[in-house]
C-alpha cells in the first residue's frame, strides 16, 4: 500500500504532468511553449525531470495526429499503466506479441529489425534506458485465435507484462452478428491472458498481465486487372469499411476495458482518397492478387498506433495519476462472466505443431511429412484413399480434472482437436476418428473454403474418451468440392472438454 501511494502522489505531482505536455508540443494546453520556458527556467528539478523524460518522446510518427487518434479505442487500462509505472522505475519487463504472419514479420525486409514489433520494441528501449526488457514474439503465420486457445503455453511466457493480441485479419469477417466460432475464441484467448492463465500447469507468481488488442487491416476484396494496349493496370478493390472482424472485437474491449488499436481507422480514408503515402499499393503489395501483408512502410504505420498507446497511458498517468481503486483493480481483476453465453476457458493439455507431429505418427498409407510451405510443415496427402493413424496421449492428470464434475458418474472427456489446413483451392475432404484405445464420433469435413482468399490452419474437434495411448484416424475422402485433394495435418492440441460438442470446425 505504501508503495501505491508514493507512485499515486508521483504521478500526479503537477510538475510531472506539465513536463508531459511540454514534451508533447504544449498540446494539451492553450499556454504557449514560450511560457512553459519560462515556468520551468524557475525550477531546477524539472529541467532534470524534462531530460529524464525527452526519450519518451523521440519517437517519429509517421502517421498524422488526427490519424493516430483515431487509432486508439477504448483508452488505457489500470494494466497498462502499471506496466508503464514499471517501466518508469527500471524494472525488468517482459513485453510479449501472438497474431498472424503479420506480426510473424511476413513482408518485412528484416524481420527481427524492420516488423512492427521490433521496432516497437527498439523504441521501449530507447525510451526506458533504465528498464530492463524483455521481448518475445509468440506469432505464428496462417493462424487464427482458435491456436492460440489451443496452444497458449508455447508461445506467452507465464509471467509475461504485456501482451500484444493480433488476429482481427486471420480471423475474418463472418458475418454481421457476433454468435460466430472465433468471436467465442478470441474471448477465451482473452480471458486467458486477462487471469494470467496460460498454463495449466505453471501458477504466476505475479499481477496478471496488460493486454492491448491490435487490429491489422486486411483491406481490399481483390485487384481489378485491366489490359489495354499491351498494358496491365492492377487496382486494388477497397473493402468496405466494416467488413473486418475488429468491430466485434472492439465490443469485447469494451466489455472488458481493453485498449483497442486500429489500423484500418488509421488509413482508411487515406486510401480511399488516394493520398500520397498511404495508398493501398504502398502500404500492402499485392500477393497473387491478396493484400494482407504490410511491407516496411505499413510496419512502420502498425507501430506507430502501438507506441502512440504507450505514450497515452503515460500521459494518463500524468494527468490523472494511479489511484488505489486502479492498483487493486490491475493487481487482482475478477473478470465479469464471458460475455458470449456459456464461454468457458478450458484447460490445455499439449499441443503440437509443425515438426512436433513426428513423435505421434504412427503409420500411414498415402501421406508424407513435407514442407510445402518454408517453416510449415506436417504430414500432406494428395490422393483419395489415402490413410494415417497417430497416437495421442488422452488421459489428464488428477490436478487437472474440474472441481465441480457435473458429469453424474461419466469419465470426463477430453476435446481433441485435429489441426488441418483450410484453403480456397486444391483441397480435399477429411473424415476423422478414434480408431484404437478411445473412442469418440467420427467427422468428415471440407477443407476447401474458396469464398475466402487465404490459408490458415483450422481445428476439428473431437470429444475423446481418455486413453494413454488413443489412435486417431486421418482419410482422405474420395468426394471433393474443389476436384482436388490435398489435405494437410499442421497440428494436434488436447484440452479438458468444458464446452459443448457442436460438432465440425471448431
Amino acid at each position: 500500500m505504501n508503495q501505491v501511494k508514493r507512485v499515486r502522489a508521483g504521478t500526479r505531482n503537477p510538475v510531472f504532468a506539465l513536463l508531459v505536455c511540454f514534451q508533447l508540443g504544449c498540446l494539451a494546453t492553450l499556454v504557449t511553449c514560450a511560457k512553459y520556458e519560462s515556468i520551468l527556467s524557475k525550477m531546477p528539478d524539472a529541467r532534470k525531470m524534462a531530460r529524464d523524460f525527452q526519450d519518451l518522446y523521440k519517437y517519429e510518427y509517421w502517421l498524422s495526429p488526427s490519424m493516430l487518434k483515431g487509432s486508439l479505442l477504448t483508452g488505457p487500462s489500470p494494466q497498462l499503466k502499471r506496466v508503464v509505472l514499471k517501466l518508469l522505475e527500471g524494472q525488468h519487463v517482459k513485453i510479449g506479441t501472438v497474431g498472424g504472419s503479420i506480426t510473424a514479420g511476413a513482408s518485412a525486409s528484416k524481420p527481427g529489425t524492420t516488423d512492427w514489433f521490433s521496432l516497437f520494441i527498439a523504441w521501449l528501449q530507447s525510451a526506458f534506458p533504465e528498464a530492463t526488457i524483455s521481448a518475445r514474439n509468440g506469432a505464428v503465420g496462417s493462424t487464427t485465435s482458435s491456436f492460440l486457445d489451443l496452444c497458449m503455453p508455447n508461445h506467452v511466457d507465464p509471467d509475461v507484462d504485456l501482451v500484444v493480441v493480433e488476429y482481427s485479419v486471420n480471423d475474418g469477417y463472418v458475418h454481421s452478428h457476433l454468435e460466430h466460432e472465433q468471436m467465442y475464441a478470441y474471448e477465451r484467448v482473452v480471458r486467458k491472458l486477462a487471469q494470467g492463465h496460460i498454463s495449466a500447469t505453471q501458477r504466476r507468481g505475479q499481477d496478471p498481465p496488460a493486454l492491448m488488442l491490435l487490429h491489422n487491416w486486411r483491406c481490399c476484396r481483390g485487384d481489378h486487372v485491366v489490359i489495354s494496349n499491351n498494358k496491365t493496370t492492377v487496382t486494388p478493390t477497397l473493402s468496405h469499411f466494416y467488413r473486418n472482424a475488429e468491430d466485434h472485437y472492439n465490443v469485447l474491449a469494451q466489455y472488458y476495458g481493453l485498449p483497442s488499436l486500429s489500423l484500418r481507422n488509421a488509413l482508411f480514408h487515406a486510401a480511399a482518397s488516394s493520398q500520397q503515402g498511404f495508398m493501398v499499393d504502398e502500404v500492402l503489395p499485392s500477393q497473387h492478387g491478396i493484400r494482407i501483408h504490410p511491407n516496411d512502410r505499413g510496419m512502420k504505420y502498425i507501430a506507430d498506433v502501438v507506441v502512440h498507446a504507450v505514450q497515452q497511458a503515460l500521459l494518463s498517468l500524468a494527468l490523472e495519476g494511479f489511484s488505489e481503486e486502479e492498483a487493486r483493480h490491475a493487481g487482482s481483476w475478477a473478470l465479469p462472466a464471458p460475455m458470449m453465453p456459456g464461454n468457458a476457458e478450458e484447460r490445455n493439455l499439449q499441443c503440437v505443431l509443425y515438426e512436433g507431429l513426428k513423435p505421434l505418427y504412427k503409420q500411414s498409407k498415402g501421406w508424407e511429412f513435407g514442407c510445402d510451405v518454408p517453416h510449415k510443415c506436417g504430414y500432406i496427402s494428395m490422393s483419395s484413399g489415402s490413410t494415417m493413424q497417430i497416437q495421442i496421449d488422452t488421459s489428464v492428470p488428477g490436478d487437472l480434472l474440474p472441481k465441480d464434475d457435473h458429469n453424474d458418474g461419466e469419465p470426463q472427456l477430453v476435446a481433441v482437436h485435429i489441426g488441418v489446413l483450410k484453403s480456397y483451392e486444391h483441397m480435399g475432404m477429411l473424415r476423422v476418428g478414434c480408431e484404437g484405445g478411445c473412442s469418440c464420433k467420427p467427422l468428415t469435413v471440407d477443407c476447401n473454403d474458396p469464398a475466402d482468399h487465404s490459408s490458415q490452419v483450422h481445428y476439428v474437434r473431437l470429444m475423446v474418451t481418455q486413453h494413454a495411448a488413443c489412435v486417431v484416424g486421418l482419410h482422405n475422402e474420395a468426394a471433393s468440392s474443389s476436384g482436388s485433394h490435398k489435405l494437410k495435418l499442421a497440428c494436434v492440441a488436447t484440452t479438458v472438454a468444458a464446452l459443448p460438442d457442436h460438432g465440425g470446425w471448431w
